[in-house]
């Protein structure tokens, strides 16, 4: 149906239809009522607080790492020579014996494999290069039976190298033989030499040296039960029995030149 509305709008003018001829306004209904609302007469509850945020996980504490406990300290080297809480000289032994016998090889195929040098010229490299490194601190030990073998064995193994001589084409060669040979005085009496040397060099010393004292000083404390270790004293004793020296060895200590 047509609806007759003015061009001009008017907000105080309804809408309005036309039936047969008939006008009819448009009613608008009215807005439908809302009911009313009850109050409650229960309390309202306090606003909620918010939630604390969830704690950070803590950082997991880093593995500290793991240092290896230090190991007794058994034994140590100073001014070329091998000190150890034991009373004894295979460690020392060993070392020198490894000093010398890479002092050697080191020469053997230039020098004492060659047969055309002579053998005084093989004996006075050996005893200039290899005996020292062999003998080096040697003048204050006091050597078994045991340590002055293994020194022995070695110098005859050397002399035996440079003179060429083997089981096999010389049969059993005696070491008295060899050392004439070669002019190779025994480890022992080398040693000897050394201590008693090194004994007058310290009585020649000033008293009150620290090394003078040392050397000629007996411990307080009485000692524990058993045999005691043999000292370097009772070895140049027995160095100086062997040579019958007696009486008044401090003289002829004191005397460089007789000494």
């Amino acid at each position: 149906l047509p609806i007759n509305q003015s061009k001009t709008h008017h907000t105080d003018r309804k809408p309005s239809i036309t039936l047969r001829g008939v006008t009819l306004e448009h009613v608008v209904p009215p807005p439908p009522k809302s009911k009313p609302k009850f109050k409650s007469h229960k309390p309202k509850p306090p606003p909620r607080k918010p939630k604390p945020p969830p704690p950070k996980p803590k950082p997991k504490p880093k593995p500290k790492p793991h240092k290896p406990k230090p190991k007794p300290l058994t034994s140590f080297k100073y001014l070329g020579r091998m000190f150890t809480t034991q009373p004894d000289l295979k460690t020392e032994i060993s070392a020198r014996l490894e000093k010398a016998n890479k002092s050697f090889w080191a020469l053997a195929a230039p020098l004492y494999r060659r047969t055309d040098i002579s053998l005084q010229t093989k004996v006075s490299v050996f005893k200039s290069t290899v005996l020292p490194s062999l003998l080096w601190g040697s003048e204050t030990w006091a050597p078994h039976v045991v340590d002055i073998r293994r020194l022995e064995s070695f110098q005859m193994r050397c002399a035996r190298y440079m003179l060429g001589i083997t089981y096999a084409t010389h049969g059993n060669v005696t070491h008295s033989s060899m050392q004439l040979q070669c002019g190779l005085p025994p480890i022992e009496s080398q040693l000897r030499t050394r201590r008693l040397r090194w004994l007058g060099h310290v009585f020649r010393m000033d008293p009150h040296r620290l090394c003078r004292k040392t050397l000629f000083s007996v411990l307080g404390p009485p000692r524990p039960q058993g045999r005691p270790i043999t000292t370097w004293r009772q070895v140049v004793l027995k160095d100086l029995n062997y040579h019958r020296i007696t009486e008044d060895w401090s003289t002829l200590a004191s005397n460089r030149t007789e000494w």
